[in-house]
């Protein structure tokens, strides 16, 4: 038997000395205790009092109240009477009890008070035709009531039909966010529901709208429901013909009734409040630039967020200067849309981009015509060629050594490593000389020589000066005669690394760096190698102490730059140290911030720093930005300037390697990333090849010969090296 849950609502007990035997005999029956207390029962749902009811539900529930009038109550101190009720379906022979939930409530019934209990029961089921319902209320001492009820159950022969929508039939200005409901005459089967009985059209197009059918119980009328809803998964269409349908073959929830036909009703959506296009407010890569890197991703920025299910590969599309199309992918972030081609892009080739007409904001409203825009890509990729150096009497695998060109050798001296001979690693005073015109290697005499590593080297002309490396000890090593000497260590500086060391023509200058405790250090020292004496450098207006820091030699006077203080923060500014006078000057502050981190060389008449470039950053819009990061310092106007092309590459600066070739800046970071050729003179890059290159490697040392670029040693990932590359 279907059973129509409706909520339960109390039945109210009051015990009432007032009343006689069966109260007031309209309602119900009572009976009486040799007190004189009598029980009253009332019936309130579904109807006022005893008598008569028809339905079509399988089931009802009954809620009432009871009395009793014991005298004056004061409910602070009385507590409720213990109440019992049982009900009974004398048809059927169902019998069951309520539950009772009681409070004590000081009410006025004509000049007595009493209390008051509330009390409920359960569901009652009806059998087809008459149910002889009777409620039976009594009190802890025998007291008892009785209401009568008699109910009639219907047979239901009655299809449902529909008697109203929302949208109604022809409405014009529904929400495009709104959702659909139909309200039936009687309570419906909620298992006849499903997405195919309640559809909704979009009449322009004649595709069908995804979404979720459901139903609202409503509590006046049972637990099966009037009320059905579409809810669309998306927004509609602004100005929009829709046509809801629901099936004829949904079914009531008593009489197993079909609707029969089927329920249709247009409506329109309402008009749509932007009727402006979406603007393209710029664009990446820059409209006709002619430095595009192979691997870049186009973007377009609009002047409010688009609707994202017209992004896609139609409506930003690249194509070569043949007309080719371009694989790529597209996606999107706030107000930008993103092209990235799958491959890299031909050198020196133009490219054409396309934005499509048909790309709309989220009102629907079209770009309107197309927006294209050209760039071409860098003229010239990979400039120069790579070589290795010979593996044939080649210095072990080692990091923390030094490399320093002569004039016609790079010499590698010191280092840490694995000493294959000790079978183990070790703190080595080897070495090597290696001869680019002849591709050769040449050992390093170790008579006398003192083991180093993370020391400098520095070269006079003559001799190669060795110092530091956490220790306070020197040597020299003459290339000439393969000979060592050592330095003084009388007034020498305290033992460090991570210093700066360079040749000012007659001295060698030391500087910073981190000592044996690890804190970074503001002091050094002058040595002297034709006297073999050091000297103190002033520290009267001296830079803070600092590692890492960037520095070149000018012919005059030794500029350094950012580093790390003690507490490892990076610093953006600089010194100058002039010997002849044993001085410190602070530098102009830059006109734009450089990073700590950054590397310096010297063209002979400015001081570059760069740190490898920013990768692209997005600014407060989300779209990409390329920030020149490189500078440039004149020591005789103390004065800077920034480089203004935006086509700055990006290496990083990790393992970045810096030199003056004699009329531009080589850089180099690895065969991934790549290196490039800087010209001061006319503010351009230029990429060199990278086939053939290096891969990452940190610890490496790199000198400039003249005419090539030589890197040998350091560590790659999968371990120390002992090879080496030349770039020409």
């Amino acid at each position: 038997m279907m059973r129509f849950h409706i909520p339960m609502i109390a039945i109210i007990f009051l015990l009432c000395s007032a009343c006689g035997s069966g109260g007031d005999g309209s309602s119900g029956d009572a009976d009486s205790d040799s007190t004189g207390i009598s029980t009253y029962v009332d019936i309130r749902e579904p109807i006022n009092g005893s008598g008569s009811y028809s339905t079509i539900q399988p089931s009802l529930e009954i809620s009432g109240t009871a009395f009793t009038s014991p005298g004056n109550v004061d409910c602070k101190n009385v507590f409720p009477t213990k109440l019992k009720l049982t009900w009974s379906n004398r048809s059927t022979g169902q019998t069951g009890t309520g539950g009772i939930g009681s409070f004590c409530q000081s009410t006025f019934l004509g000049l007595q008070w009493g209390s008051q209990w509330t009390i409920t029961y359960g569901t009652i089921d009806l059998q087809l035709g008459e149910n002889d319902i009777r409620i039976t209320v009594t009190d802890n001492i025998g007291n008892s009531g009785t209401a009568h009820l008699s109910v009639t159950r219907n047979q239901d022969l009655v299809a449902p039909v529909i008697i109203s929508t929302a949208p109604e039939t022809n409405a014009d200005d529904f929400p495009i966010y709104g959702n659909l409901q139909v309200k039936f005459s009687e309570g419906m089967l909620p298992n006849s529901l499903t997405s195919s009985r309640f559809t909704l059209q979009n009449t322009d197009t004649g595709t069908f709208v995804e979404g979720h059918v459901g139903y609202e119980k409503n509590y006046n009328k049972g637990v099966y429901s009037y009320l059905w809803n579409f809810s669309p998964y998306t927004d509609l269409n602004y100005s929009t013909i829709y046509r809801a349908t629901i099936n004829g073959q949904v079914e009531d929830a008593f009489g197993g009734n079909i609707m029969g036909q089927d329920f249709s009703w247009t409506f329109a959506t309402a008009k749509n409040p932007d009727i402006t296009p979406p603007q393209v407010a710029r664009v990446s890569p820059t409209p006709d630039s002619s430095c595009v890197p192979p691997t870049t991703v186009l973007v377009a920025e609009f002047d409010e967020a688009l609707d994202t299910r017209n992004i896609n590969t139609d409506s930003f599309s690249l194509t070569d200067e043949t007309g080719a199309a371009i694989e790529a992918a597209t996606r999107h972030e706030g107000s930008g849309i993103f092209l990235e081609p799958q491959f890299p892009l031909l050198s020196d080739t133009g490219y054409e981009a396309t934005l499509a007409a048909s790309i709309t904001d989220l009102a629907g409203n079209p770009l309107g015509q197309e927006f294209r825009w050209g760039f071409r890509t860098l003229a010239e990729l990979g400039v120069g060629t790579w070589s290795q150096t010979s593996s044939e009497n080649v210095p072990f695998a080692r990091r923390g050594h030094t490399a320093t060109w002569t004039g016609t050798e790079m010499i590698v001296l010191g280092g840490y490593g694995w000493l294959p001979s000790a079978g183990q690693f070790v703190v080595t005073n080897t070495g090597g000389s290696y001869h680019p015109t002849t591709n050769s290697w040449t050992p390093t005499n170790t008579k006398g020589a003192t083991p180093f590593s993370e020391h400098t080297a520095v070269f006079t002309g003559s001799e190669i000066i060795l110092w530091g490396g956490n220790t306070d000890t020197g040597a020299r090593y003459a290339p000439d005669t393969d000979s060592w000497l050592p330095t003084s260590t009388v007034d020498a500086p305290t033992p460090r690394k991570q210093h700066l060391a360079i040749w000012t023509g007659s001295e060698m200058i030391v500087w910073g760096g981190v000592g044996i405790s690890g804190n970074a250090l503001d002091s050094g020292g002058r040595y002297d190698p034709s006297s073999d004496r050091w000297t103190p450098i002033a520290s009267l207006n001296a830079p803070s102490a600092r590692v890492g820091m960037a520095y070149v030699w000018t012919g005059d006077e030794l500029l350094i730059w950012g580093g790390q203080d003690p507490s490892g923060t990076y610093l953006s500014n600089g010194y100058r140290y002039n010997p002849a006078i044993d001085t410190w000057t602070p530098l102009a502050n830059a006109t734009t911030s450089i990073h700590g981190t950054a590397s310096a060389i010297w063209t002979g008449k400015e001081m570059l720093l760069w740190d490898g470039g920013l990768p692209a950053t997005l600014d407060s819009n989300d779209f990409p930005t390329n920030i020149p990061t490189l500078q440039a310092y004149d020591p005789l106007g103390d004065s800077w300037r920034s480089s203004e092309n935006l086509c700055e590459p990006y290496l990083g600066n990790q393992g970045l390697q810096l030199h003056w070739t004699g009329s531009q800046l080589f850089a180099w970071i690895n065969n991934t990333r790549g290196g490039y050729l800087y010209d001061p003179t006319n503010d351009t890059w230029q990429p060199v090849e990278v086939l053939g290159g290096p891969a990452s490697r940190s610890d490496a040392t790199s000198i400039w010969a003249g005419d090539r670029f030589i890197l040998w040693g350091g560590q790659e990932p999968g371990g120390l090296q002992d090879t080496g590359f030349v770039f020409q």
